[in-house]
């Protein structure tokens, strides 16, 4: 299955407040930076949101694919968080594809595949970093945070 992107260029920076969804609730963090994280296990995927928000970052999970590249083609954010193992289309092809469009967008995979030749597949695929499975949130935070330096 084949999704294009078309992104307009336009981030949560630009728009001025971040645009967080919970379920059905929008919320909106003013000057929070916008992370997008694709990942198919609901339980990693809200734990992480979670931890995120608690430092007063702004995140929104995404199950699967169609769903990330929609709101990416209303809003870019500033910072990916990418799983690899992912129904439909890997995390790999996902950010092969976000490179395609010339988005700069920082990508950080996370994922349970971390062996060395991975995360050199992981890098030579786009990424900026790559935390493997299982990771401290402490640590996420920290990376998270450096990314968005």
């Amino acid at each position: 299955m084949r999704y294009t992107l078309q992104i307009r260029k336009k981030t949560s920076k630009t728009l001025g407040r971040a645009q967080r969804r919970s379920g059905s609730v929008s919320e909106t963090v003013e000057g929070a930076a916008m992370i997008y994280y694709l990942e198919d296990d609901t339980n990693i995927r809200d734990l992480t949101v979670y931890a995120l928000r608690q430092t007063g970052l702004d995140a929104v999970g995404f199950a699967n694919a169609r769903d990330f590249f929609a709101a990416c083609r209303e809003t870019l954010p500033e910072l990916v968080l990418l799983d690899i193992m992912l129904p439909e289309i890997d995390g790999l092809e996902v950010l092969r594809r976000l490179r395609e469009e010339g988005v700069k967008t920082p990508v950080m995979m996370l994922t349970a595949r971390g062996e060395k030749d991975d995360r050199i597949t992981g890098f030579d695929a786009g990424a900026d970093d790559y935390l493997p499975k299982p990771f401290e949130p402490d640590e996420l935070i920290a990376r998270v945070r450096a990314m968005l330096r």
